[in-house]
């Protein structure tokens, strides 16, 4: 079945495409770049895409090419979605500045976003049918960017989002505006996560509950940060769920 089982053997990958510049915070023009996983050979001109947010603490040494967002990237590709994973503006001591490490990053996805939507229909991408999905700092960044009140400056246009993936990254400080239509996401989260705390999830599902937010939430029991060992499992969970959502189109 398209979007849930590996439909496609083969995948294109156009890599290093530049969609913005920025001045980060040595004062420095930086050109943040994305890359495109797309199913090699299909037909169909609108796809679903999945816009990936890379983790690493929001300090050099890991970008849009980390394992496990191009393992997913590559996988979700393959099953007929376009997948995008995209840089954002990074800092050495990103605890110094919190406020301006989130707001960087945060406008810098808003911009990827922006050129999924801008460049559509050249990558045979239906921008009526966007999900978000962040891993660790890029979890936190997504659930700013789907759920934040403003506090970091950036309100994203979030149209034809219509869904979000929060990978063992929930924000420990929630600043978030709710409300029955917010975008449905799953979250997932180790209980033995030692970096970013389980208790920042069990926060966010009380909230998400409070506000009708449709929401799934899987605890890894006994998992760490980054549960590699869990991709297969996450694999078919994430397909249940996006594909979930579609259906209902």
């Amino acid at each position: 079945m398209r979007y849930v089982d590996s439909c496609f053997s083969e995948i294109e990958v156009r890599r290093d495409i530049a969609f913005t510049e920025a001045v980060n915070n040595l004062g420095e023009l930086e050109k943040l770049k994305l890359d495109v996983y797309m199913p090699q050979g299909d037909t169909l001109e609108r796809r679903p895409a999945i816009l990936w947010v890379h983790g690493g603490g929001f300090r050099p040494g890991n970008d849009k090419s980390q394992s496990y967002i191009v393992t997913f990237a590559e996988r979700f590709a393959q099953k007929g979605y376009v997948c995008v994973s995209a840089d954002y503006r990074v800092r050495e001591q990103p605890g110094d500045d919190f406020q301006g490490t989130m707001s960087d990053a945060l406008a810098d996805v808003t911009q990827a976003l922006e050129w999924i939507r801008a460049n559509g229909s050249q990558y045979g991408i239906d921008t009526e049918r966007l999900f978000i999905a962040g891993g660790s700092a890029g979890g936190m960044i997504s659930v700013n960017l789907c759920y934040g009140d403003g506090s970091y400056g950036t309100q994203a246009d979030l149209s034809g989002v219509i869904g979000m993936l929060n990978l063992w990254g929930t924000p420990g400080n929630l600043k978030l505006a709710l409300h029955s239509g917010s975008i449905p996401v799953l979250t997932v989260h180790g209980t033995a996560d030692q970096l970013v705390s389980i208790e920042n999830s069990y926060r966010l599902i009380e909230q998400l509950k409070h506000a009708g937010v449709p929401h799934v939430f899987i605890p890894l029991e006994g998992a760490p940060h980054t549960p590699v060992k869990h991709v297969d499992e996450l694999d078919e969970a994430f397909s249940q769920f996006l594909h979930g959502i579609l259906a209902k189109l």
